[in-house]
């Protein structure tokens, strides 16, 4: 996109180039007024043939046929530079590019994925898979031209530009994932993005243990340690498999059924009743696992804590379809 405009800027700037040089020419050289000598400027290398504005002199004469063969040239460099232009997909390119800013800026409380790698591909298919509405961010052109062909949402640059992270909507934006394969790079988008929106969830990858304490400090608001992350897997494949396999097929081969949190506002009509009294197991077949507490502890759903009361500002975790999640979460927004 941006080489399509450093051509058309210079096309335009040569052809004001030789208008100017025209109409400065026919000015000194026959001492006509400005506007002849622009209309003249015009008419001659445009090659419409209307005709000399006033006689010419011979100096006249000899400055139009210059005039003329660099219209004509002019023209035929243009041409073939829009052509070229044309056939190569350039100018399909910017209108898609145009299009999708158009659409970029219609969307908020969405997410931003900083890089495409495979932590970045995971994170997108889990956010399709969940009708979650999310940003790309990528310089690699092999990864640009495959989102393009997917109809996704993109940026193609560098994800520490403040630009093309405003051009993501990061003031709109719910979270960022900062998936960059170095450390130094993800510290650093974590910067950018806690300065350009203070209230933004940011989630990090770490490569290096010894980095974890830096994103905190920068801002991050989990940091993920990949190494630590399959350690525990490893473990858990051996001491609990069948638990394992449950939550593989839940999240990779069934994209309906999901665990997911479902806030509970102070004003919710909720507030007040037991889990069992709001009926919502029945009601949105879901199943519920804990409540996490305005404290951040958790309330498991089990034994006597069946009979707690929800007190507001707090998340019921709950499994179950993402349909009957969404419709749970308009139902615990609704007012006393």
């Amino acid at each position: 996109m941006q080489k399509v405009k450093r051509q058309i800027f210079f096309l335009l700037t040569i052809l004001v180039s030789v208008i100017l040089m025209g109409t400065f020419g026919y000015y000194f050289v026959e001492s006509w007024n400005f506007s002849d000598s622009l209309f003249m400027t015009i008419i001659t290398m445009s090659t419409v043939g209307y005709g000399e504005v006033n006689p010419l002199s011979e100096n006249g004469k000899i400055f139009t046929i210059a005039l003329n063969l660099i219209g004509i040239g002019l023209y035929s460099y243009s041409f073939f530079a829009i052509m070229s232009l044309v056939s190569s997909g350039h100018v399909r390119k910017m209108l898609r590019r145009s299009k999708m800013d158009k659409l970029i800026s219609q969307i908020s409380d969405h997410y931003i994925i900083c890089g495409v790698g495979e932590t970045g591909k995971y994170i997108m298919k889990e956010l399709e898979n969940t009708g979650k509405d999310f940003v790309l961010i990528e310089k690699d052109e092999d990864s640009i031209r495959q989102l393009g062909e997917k109809g996704l949402l993109y940026l193609e640059g560098d994800s520490h530009d403040e630009n093309i992270l405003k051009a993501a909507g990061i003031e709109r934006a719910k979270g960022i994932f900062c998936t960059l394969p170095d450390d130094k790079e993800n510290i650093f988008l974590v910067l950018s993005a806690k300065e350009l929106n203070e209230d933004i969830r940011i989630i990090s990858k770490c490569v290096g243990e010894q980095s974890e304490k830096k994103f905190y400090r920068a801002g991050a608001f989990k940091v993920i340690y990949q190494n630590r992350i399959g350690v525990l897997r490893m473990a858990s494949e051996m001491l609990r498999p069948s638990v394992v396999t449950f939550l593989d097929k839940m999240l990779r081969k069934n994209k309906a059924i999901r665990f997911e949190e479902v806030f509970i506002p102070k004003d919710s009509h909720m507030v007040g009743q037991t889990i069992p009294e709001t009926n919502i197991i029945k009601d949105f077949n879901v199943a519920v696992m804990a409540v996490q507490i305005e404290s951040g502890d958790y309330v498991y759903y089990s034994g006597k804590d069946i009979e707690r009361h929800l007190l507001g500002n707090e998340y019921v975790i709950v499994i179950g379809c993402q349909e009957d999640i969404n419709r749970l979460r308009k139902h615990a927004n609704k007012g006393h």
